[in-house]
């Protein structure tokens, strides 16, 4: 089966920081396409993270017809967390499929990867748009060769320039998702 890697943030969900106000604001609304990672111990600060339009229609067709596996420059705490956000929030999607594999950046910024599955309010971990600008590329070779997958692979991503050059002609490049910033 044909593998799509599929980016987080800004394809399939848009990550910001949220005050206490907005925080509340979709607790109270019960929005089903936000999710919390994060909250602060004293509740006035979380990660909250929307999920893309239409991304439940999307990730069904593509389990379908793909191995998928999800890539981000974010940290692995940030990839798992947002991993569960995904199968709370899409549980017909999920119940049934997953990703093959979740490739994340092993850059913390001070947060550690230890024992997170078992905390409940983890540390809200970095998105990849706050990792430092020197961050390197995403190196699909190193999971995946380009001579048994040249012809089997396609990358869905909203930033073409951080693939390595022999993957370049595999992104299917898409408008970056950003909803917080159309609404603060």
């Amino acid at each position: 089966m044909p593998v799509l890697i599929v980016d987080l943030d800004n394809t399939l969900v848009h990550t910001d920081a949220g005050d206490e106000t907005e925080v509340a604001s979709f607790q109270e609304n019960n929005d089903t396409s936000v999710g919390l990672i994060g909250m602060s111990k004293d509740g006035k600060q979380a990660l909250m993270v929307k999920i893309r339009p239409f991304l439940k229609e999307f990730l069904l067709s593509a389990f379908q017809r793909f191995n998928v596996v999800m890539y981000t420059l974010g940290s692995h705490v940030y990839a798992r967390a947002v991993h569960g956000i995904f199968k709370k929030l899409l549980p017909e999607v999920f119940d049934d499929h997953d990703f093959i594999r979740i490739i994340a950046s092993p850059v913390t910024k001070g947060i550690s990867n230890n024992n997170t599955q078992n905390n409940p309010n983890p540390p809200a971990p970095p998105a990849e748009s706050e990792l430092p600008r020197s961050t390197p590329k995403k190196q699909v070779s190193k999971y995946f060769a380009i001579d048994k997958f040249s012809n089997t692979l396609l990358i869905l991503d909203d930033n073409k320039t951080v693939y390595e050059t022999e993957w370049m002609d595999h992104v299917i490049y898409t408008k970056p998702y950003r909803f917080w910033h159309e609404i603060k």
